[in-house]
């Protein structure tokens, strides 16, 4: 794709209207703002993307601005990551809503979620299982353990580890968050039959396993390398 005066659009020109992109290479050249050069000929820099050569009202401008809007939003509607990601940002900002109730934050709700799943396990493996830094999950556990929700106890087999585990208060409120995610779960596939919904998480299961299959084996290479 050629780009004006040769320079590679920057993810900045969409930022401007509110759309995230998967890689520069993927903006269509309408999206692409107008450039200007700089003083000495040298710098080139993104100037009021979108207008044109002759200043435009500002009535015309934004106009202008809100269609390049929304060819941006019709471009990656059904793109398949800016799609998965928009539906869990949209639950996820859903549940913190319902959730504030509740008194925990989503940091906090997200780790006594895995440690249900996972009681017993070590601070560094539920660090692992949930993608995040040992430090930062050590403050959380801080946090819970001081509020009574979790607590540290001794390793059946290594005496330098802690096994996590959630307090008898935890589990209502354990219950009480299962039921807003079940609320949120029927709220986000109403007008869909439950055959669809079991299909359309079947195909997401399927994308899943080959993802997870595509990092195992990525990791077993930097292993065998």
């Amino acid at each position: 794709m050629a780009y004006p005066c040769g320079l590679r659009p920057e993810s900045r020109h969409a930022a401007l209207l509110g759309v995230h992109l998967e890689s520069p290479n993927h903006i269509p050249l309408a999206l692409i703002g107008s450039i200007r050069r700089s003083s000495d000929n040298t710098e080139m820099r993104a100037n009021r993307p979108y207008a044109c050569v002759h200043p435009l009202s500002k009535l015309a401008y934004n106009k202008r601005a809100d269609s390049m809007r929304r060819m941006a939003e019709d471009f990656y509607a059904r793109k398949l990551g800016f799609l998965i990601n928009d539906v869990a940002r949209l639950m996820r900002r859903r549940f913190d809503r319902e959730a504030q109730v509740l008194g925990l934050t989503r940091a906090q709700w997200s780790v006594l979620f895995h440690l249900h799943r996972n009681e017993g396990v070590t601070q560094a493996c539920l660090a692992q299982l949930m993608d995040i830094q040992p430090i930062t999950l050590a403050r959380l556990i801080d946090r819970l353990e001081a509020d009574g929700w979790a607590e540290r106890r001794a390793h059946p087999s290594d005496r330098r580890a802690r096994s996590l585990y959630l307090t008898g208060r935890a589990f209502p409120m354990l219950e009480a968050m299962q039921g807003i995610s079940s609320r949120l779960r029927a709220e986000a596939v109403a007008g869909l039959s439950p055959g669809e919904v079991e299909h359309l998480l079947d195909m997401l299961v399927h994308i899943k396993s080959n993802l997870m299959a595509q990092e195992y084996a990525g990791t077993d290479k930097e292993k065998a390398s």
